[in-house]
């Protein structure tokens, strides 16, 4: 196979192995969060999305498109990853095997930091079959070295080049990693010219069902509840619906439904995630301190936070790299 085209050939069965894998998840997220928005509708509320809309969840369509932000982020950023200790196993460490060793506990390093603690199906298939498709395929494809190609130390030299220009970058970006950051590539870079802005759309388009998929119960747009073991019509029943609404927690009929579940039981009151008791409280406590234990509740239901934090990170890794190309580029091309 040719110079150039095993690289490609491995990134892109990467990416192709992240996009089934991100086009699952974000179908399962999508048909979760309908049922959510129609127990919400039901219960009397007004949704945004409204149901009519919220029915796209369901689509196989939005769901292989809000799953190319996963694919083109975390997929992209494993699958080079994997190509690129490939590459440096063989032209630079000869295929030693004991070079390997730093390589799997960085890989088992950003593992543990993804799953942040939690057990995540569609956080391990990214993490562990991305990179190693890519990085076997590189192994299986890639040319040995011509006699006249560089030697080990100028291409450490070369490499070292590069990746100082990334990190510098990366750097950069992390400095201006705010929201207003991204609207300035937005309006100056996108918004300028009918490609952009087509990319631009479809973003805004689609950005909803990737980021359904990780978000914490105190950034979700709809949050609702419970109640279980209370009579309805009790003063003390009246008054934590009254409490939840003001926290934007809206009160539903369907348990199967609800981000949080109070079930009471005697004085003491469990709140409940997907069946699963997260804290325990009483009324006094609640009503006295509710922002603080609503707050402590999402924060130990938010298993994506790791996640989260590695998608930011492999979006900085992107952008990062597109503008170096996009330098580079013209110099190569000379």
């Amino acid at each position: 196979m040719g110079n150039r085209r095993y690289g490609f050939l491995a990134v892109g069965a990467g990416l192709a192995v992240a996009q089934i894998i991100a086009a699952l998840q974000v179908r399962l997220s999508g048909s979760r969060y309908y049922r959510k928005i129609a127990a919400v509708q039901e219960g009397g509320y007004l949704t945004v999305p409204d149901l009519r809309v919220a029915e796209t969840l369901n689509d196989i369509g939005p769901a292989f498109f809000g799953g190319l932000f996963f694919s083109l982020t975390v997929g992209l950023s494993l699958a080079l990853a994997g190509f690129g200790a490939a590459w440096a196993w063989d032209r630079i460490f000869h295929r030693e095997r004991k070079s390997l060793t730093p390589v799997m506990l960085l890989w088992l390093g950003i593992l543990l930091f993804a799953l942040n603690g939690h057990f995540l199906p569609f956080v391990i298939a990214y993490v562990v079959l991305v990179p190693l498709v890519a990085f076997w395929l590189t192994c299986r494809f890639m040319p040995q070295a011509s006699a006249g190609e560089e030697s080990s130390r100028a291409a450490r030299k070369r490499i070292a080049v590069h990746l100082i220009a990334l990190v510098l970058l990366i750097v950069a970006g992390v400095q201006r990693g705010d929201v207003g950051g991204y609207v300035a590539i937005r309006d100056h870079l996108f918004l300028t010219n009918p490609a952009g802005r087509a990319i631009n759309n479809f973003y805004y388009r689609y950005t909803l069902y990737p980021a359904q998929v990780f978000k914490s119960l105190s950034q979700d747009q709809i949050r609702s509840a419970h109640l279980s073991g209370f009579a309805d019509t009790s003063p003390t029943a009246n008054r934590l619906r009254r409490t939840l609404n003001r926290y934007d927690y809206l009160v539903i009929d369907a348990p199967e439904a609800a981000d949080v579940t109070i079930a009471k039981e005697g004085e003491q009151w469990t709140l409940l995630h997907r069946g699963e008791p997260v804290l325990q409280t009483d009324a006094r406590e609640f009503f006295s301190r509710t922002r603080d234990i609503l707050k402590q509740f999402s924060r130990k239901t938010d298993p994506y936070a790791g996640f989260r934090q590695f998608t930011f990170l492999s979006l900085l890794l992107v952008t990062a790299i597109t503008i170096y190309l996009i330098l580079c580029l013209p110099f190569r091309l000379m």
